[in-house]
């Protein structure tokens, strides 16, 4: 893991990662949210200022999401994802506007069956999931971040609905 977290301060974080996260550059905002998240759980205090621009950057206090057709729940989810565990993990107050906002944005671009597609349920497509329907890789990072959303204080009734669903849905699958 060391060395691994050397490389990935040596490369730095490509591209602008609240565009990325925000505008559906899925793949660079992806590897970059997974990033940061492989310093913060290195648990290396070296790492820590890296960790906190890339948090302040992807999360900044005013962020404002639009739910809009193209593949969002990617780079929203891993996102939230690393903003979730970093707040957890240091409790900056920095990033806890950002995690409400993907939070409930993405509880409320969820399917009705508690899924999520490539797309978020957005307004002009008659309450289906963009894209071509449910895809759990992209909906369990969903719920996963939703529910570390609620950890960090994100109540909100629509959260909690959404991920109840998710937990039916999902739970269907259990052995």
């Amino acid at each position: 893991m060391a060395e691994g977290c050397k490389a990935i301060i040596k490369r730095g974080f490509p591209g602008d990662a609240l565009n990325g996260a925000v505008h559906g550059d899925w793949q660079s905002s992806i590897e970059n949210s997974l990033n940061a998240l492989a310093l913060l759980a290195s648990g290396n205090p070296e790492y820590a200022d890296a960790v906190r621009a890339q948090a302040r950057k992807i999360g900044p206090p005013n962020l404002k999401l639009k739910l809009q057709n193209g593949m969002f729940t990617w780079p929203w989810s891993y996102a939230n994802l690393f903003l979730t565990e970093c707040y957890l993990a240091t409790k900056d107050d920095a990033v806890l506007p950002a995690i409400r906002e993907f939070t409930v944005k993405m509880s409320v671009g969820q399917g009705a069956t508690g899924t999520w597609g490539h797309g978020f349920k957005v307004d002009g497509n008659n309450g289906t999931l963009g894209g071509y329907g449910a895809i759990n890789q992209s909906g369990l990072i969903c719920w996963m971040s939703m529910i570390l959303g609620l950890q960090c204080g994100v109540n909100d009734p629509v959260v909690r609905e959404a991920i109840e669903r998710s937990r039916v849905f999902f739970g269907f699958y259990e052995c």
